[in-house]
């Protein structure tokens, strides 16, 4: 009698530490505090836990100084090196010498040529900024060893390109109405 009961307390308190396991990493409690709000503005469509081993694959690279001239991280023409995500500082879009736009931080790096595998269409500029950098290679271990967590990344970059390119129409449409005041 007392053999079955502690065989079903220890399998009650197996399956509630378990139940407990789940919730915990579900929930932002399993986040680092420095991650937090970074999740909530632009990872959400992840599971916190989905997050936290999205950015083990990742490494944060402090790029540039204020003594230092534009350090380029992204060629125009070249092949999909690497992703990378503006935690600090502002990125400068540079198209056959003409600087077209800012990139600041909670913005994508290299996102155009990893959806489309396209060649890169522009030059990316660097000043002094804090990215986290995921390279080819660490994107490819993610899709094999978590396709779910890969998909969601494709979801969030489209949405965050859908927003860029948004703002870039409202830009261009202020403008013309602005020039078309003035005639």
């Amino acid at each position: 009698m007392m053999a079955q009961l502690g065989t079903s307390l220890l399998g009650i308190s197996l399956n509630g530490f378990m139940i407990g396991q789940y919730f915990y990493a579900r929930s932002m409690a399993s986040l680092d505090y420095t991650w937090r709000s970074m999740y909530i503005e632009n990872f959400s469509l992840m599971l916190p836990y989905e997050f936290s081993e999205f950015i083990k694959y990742g490494q944060i690279n402090t790029i540039g100084s204020e003594e230092q001239s534009e350090f380029k991280i992204q060629k125009q023409s070249q092949d999909f090196e690497s992703l990378f995500y503006i935690l600090e500082g502002t990125a400068t879009v540079d198209v056959d010498g003409d600087q077209v736009a800012n990139l600041y931080a909670g913005e994508w790096i290299g996102e155009e040529t990893f959806l489309t595998h396209e060649r890169a269409k522009d030059d990316i500029l660097i000043n002094n900024a804090t990215l986290i950098e995921w390279k080819k290679p660490d994107l490819n271990r993610l899709k094999i060893k978590k396709p779910e967590v890969y998909e969601k990344l494709n979801l969030i970059i489209s949405r965050n390109l859908c927003y860029k390119l948004i703002r870039a129409y409202s830009d261009e449409h202020l403008l013309i109405q602005e020039r078309s005041s003035e005639l």
